[in-house]
């Protein structure tokens, strides 16, 4: 098979570069070629076609192409060399390592193409109607904005909703943070050796996957069978390795979006209680469950372990607000607080002030964010059937993504042949501690429906391939 890339390849991988946008046309298009070729569009050492022939077909003249290449090869995209043409220099090929551990490219910005694979809003339209103006700001409590618990008025609000959803709560319960994955990483950062063992629940939320490692925690993984956790696995673990830690999702679970049932939530509460441990339970897609309200948490069952809840608005509303919290015992809070100080001095006061307009309004964004989910959720499943008929998954019952089994296929050879084609899912290596889950991807369908539609045709070919 040539390597050499036809004119319909690189105007296809480049997009409609010239709508929009300022600067000069060859600044542009050396910005297209190289979000393509950092994308994966332009894989590394592919050849160009002859400047003679992309110029018209681009519809560019050849003094702007060759000014536009020209800084290409100053940057390191494009290499020439006599009798070889000029060729692409790309990113090269993910390990195994890079592709388990990731805060996934498109979270990031590094990625040109269609994001399927963070489990994240698309963009801030599910947001309320929301303002924040000076009078705002200046009837913030502390009046200087430095608040390292959280504004007050924000703890009081969230306390209040989880007294009105699951348990009585105090505003001195509750600890604000900069999304909850700052919460998850400064309850362990604060009160876990390197070394420690830790129960997760296998698979789970890939951002713990990163975070045990750079903190040198020794996961224990225990596995969920079709969407269950397993108590038989988890009660032996207990037993013979006697963990003080657990990472758990015990209502709604990502990836796979499966609700715990109430037997099990109460055998597992039984087992938390009885090994006394410190459970970190994450309740972000707590608030969209697809039909009733997923049931209550862990820390309104467990009356010996110590039990540690984290949330944010980031699923209910936009992960650009970045403003989560945790709910625990109050001396445990106030240590905490003491653990963040030298390290971050609190939260953004007017991204709370936002976090508190959209709690206010739980209800109704609850609602309507379980429609927009669970008329996404059909789209997807409609043409996955249509463009990917191996491959199967459980009707998730809550959540933003789909947990799909490719038959066998290798997951991460399907993502990387998907990202050259536009479009990034998630390998199961990456919410997996154990290394496992090679034949699954994961899918978030929070998308709008243009994009899901495109993003799950691409992702249909490269399966094919």
């Amino acid at each position: 098979m040539s390597d050499r890339l036809t004119t319909t390849a690189v105007a296809s991988a480049i997009g409609n570069w010239a709508v929009g946008g300022g600067g000069s046309v060859h600044r542009r298009l050396a910005d297209a070629f190289r979000h393509a070729i950092d994308a994966g569009l332009l894989i590394d050492g592919a050849q160009l076609p002859p400047e003679r022939v992309l110029a018209p077909a681009l519809a560019v003249s050849r003094s702007t192409l060759t000014t536009a290449l020209s800084q290409l090869k100053a940057d390191g995209h494009l290499a020439s060399r006599q009798g070889s043409g000029t060729r692409v220099v790309g990113p090269p090929p993910l390990t195994r390592a890079e592709q388990a551990a990731t805060v996934l490219p498109g979270l990031i910005g590094e990625f040109a193409g269609i994001d399927l694979a963070g489990a994240v809003p698309g963009d801030a339209r599910a947001l309320p109607p929301v303002s924040v103006d000076l009078d705002d700001l200046l009837g913030a409590s502390p009046a200087t904005g430095y608040a390292p618990a959280g504004i007050p008025s924000l703890r009081d609000t969230i306390a209040e909703h989880w007294t009105t959803v699951a348990m009585p709560t105090e505003r001195a319960q509750v600890l604000v943070t900069n999304g909850a994955h700052d919460a998850i990483a400064l309850v362990f950062g604060s009160l876990a050796r390197r070394g420690d063992a830790v129960i997760v629940d296998d698979p789970t939320y890939p951002g713990f996957v990163d975070l045990a490692a750079a903190l040198g925690l020794d996961p224990i993984p225990i596995p969920r069978r079709a969407g269950v956790i397993d108590l038989a696995v988890l009660r032996d673990v207990l037993v013979e390795r006697r963990p003080r830690f657990a990472f758990l999702q015990p209502t709604v679970h990502s990836p796979t979006g499966s609700v715990t049932d109430e037997t099990t939530l109460r055998w597992l509460a039984e087992m938390c209680d009885r090994a006394e441990l410190t459970v970190v339970e994450d309740l972000v897609l707590h608030d969209v469950a697809f039909d009733d309200a997923a049931p209550p948490p862990l820390a309104a069952r467990c009356t010996r372990a110590m039990v540690l809840s984290v949330g944010s608005v980031s699923k209910l509303a936009w992960g650009g607000v970045r403003v989560g919290w945790l709910r625990g015992p109050q001396d445990l809070v106030e240590r905490l607080v003491r653990a963040r100080l030298p390290f971050d001095l609190g939260t953004s006061v007017p991204a709370q002030i936002v976090a508190r307009a959209i709690i206010d309004q739980h209800a109704a964004l609850r609602i309507e964010r379980q429609q927009r989910l669970r008329d996404r959720l059909t789209l997807a499943e409609e043409l996955l059937s249509d463009h990917t008929p191996g491959w199967r998954w459980t009707t998730p019952a809550g959540g933003l993504s789909l947990w799909l089994d490719l038959d066998g296929d290798n997951a991460d050879a399907v993502m990387t042949r998907a990202r050259r084609a536009g479009v990034l899912v998630a390998s199961g290596h990456s919410a997996s501690v154990a290394d496992g889950y090679g034949d699954h991807l994961r899918l978030c369908f929070d998308r709008p429906e243009p994009v899901l539609i495109e993003g799950i045709r691409r992702l249909g070919v490269a399966a094919a391939e």
